[in-house]
């Protein structure tokens, strides 16, 4: 972004399109796909009569030095030298035999901007990007985005993760989208009353649901929300030997498996245990703890509550986890902390 204002500055001066270099060579060593808008921000230059070749040619000086930078950082790091840039475009292009990537259509991108980007605003973020595009083919983030969603479209590899570069240019692309919008005659712009309300309402929606979003990410667990159950261990303790158990397994159980510098030297881990299962109380005693996901009962009917556990601690109140629904509707469910805490027998009530 700081090398993509140098581009768009209306400043005298060469030096500008140096450190434009510089950004773009730096990018392109933390995210190696940024390249590709890179290029594209450069050509649209040439194009476009911006600046002669030989100023634009300082920009590449720029991210020569970035890459020479970055090459000796990562012969120290390495020890060696160690192409970081190239073995990421490899491994992009061909795949790695010891890792399987989960591959998506091409089209994937599209219904995750919808998505993630919270429905209203991901559709007018799609929205703008056409309506820009059909206005002002010519246009800067025109040639930045399609560039880079095209090339990431066909990598059969797609992670929610490879749009973030893009994300801090939907707020430019809305308002250009809609200087475009607002410069069409008053014949073509609907004025009707009642698409005027419409539309106010429609944004009065979307400003409360960024305002509910930015509140709940902002004070939301990092991760997993795992260090919430961790802190209710300690407080949790008791005189007899901690052991602390999960349920789940296989991939389930990394989302929130807490380290071991996280719990207190007297807490041992014990992995998977699922006191439900028919065989678990016959292989041990019952783990003092046991940190499960919130999915009700199982099908024979079996609960940890029926098991003499009792809730002590959630990684998400309850209230955030309803509303993260609309947000991310593939959000594991909540994680909860449970302590053994057999009730004790009353002979005298049925």
């Amino acid at each position: 972004l700081y090398g993509l204002s140098h581009v768009i500055s209306e400043r005298s001066g060469s030096l500008r399109w140096l450190l434009a270099g510089v950004c773009f060579g730096l990018t392109i060593q933390i995210k190696p796909a940024m390249g590709i808008p890179c290029a594209s921000m450069l050509l649209w230059v040439l194009m476009n009569n911006k600046v002669s070749r030989s100023i634009a040619a300082r920009s590449v000086i720029g991210l020569l030095v970035a890459f020479a930078f970055g090459a000796l950082v990562d012969c120290w790091f390495y020890g060696d030298f160690t192409p970081t840039t190239w073995n990421f475009i490899r491994t992009a292009l061909a795949g790695d035999a010891q890792h399987s990537f989960e591959v998506y259509p091409w089209y994937y991108y599209f219904p995750w901007i919808i998505k993630y980007g919270i429905g209203p605003i991901g559709v007018l973020v799609l929205t703008a990007l056409a309506w820009l595009t059909f206005r002002q083919p010519r246009a800067l983030l025109v040639w930045c985005i399609w560039p880079y969603l095209i090339v990431l479209s066909f990598v059969p590899h797609k992670e929610l993760r490879f749009l973030f570069p893009l994300v801090d240019l939907a707020p430019l692309l809305l308002i250009l989208a809609w200087q475009e919008f607002i410069a069409l005659p008053s014949t073509l712009k609907l004025q009707r009353p009642w698409i005027k309300s419409a539309g106010t309402a429609g944004l009065v929606v979307i400003v409360l649901l960024n305002l509910a979003g930015l509140i709940i990410a902002g004070t939301t667990a990092a991760g997993s929300g795992r260090t919430q159950l961790a802190n209710a261990l300690p407080r949790a303790r008791s005189a007899t030997p901690i052991t602390l158990g999960y349920t789940l397994s296989g991939e389930d159980i990394w989302r929130v498996r807490i380290p071991k510098f996280y719990l207190d030297p007297v807490v041992q881990d014990i992995g998977t245990l699922n006191p439900c299962a028919s065989d678990s109380q016959e292989q041990l005693s019952l783990p003092t703890f046991l940190i499960g996901s919130e999915v009700g009962e199982q099908a024979s009917g079996c609960t940890l509550e029926g098991q003499g556990y009792r809730v002590i601690a959630r990684n998400e109140p309850a209230w955030m986890r309803c509303t993260w629904q609309y947000y991310n509707s593939d959000r594991p469910p909540a994680f909860l902390l449970y302590q053994y805490d057999p009730a004790p027998s009353h002979p005298s009530q049925p």
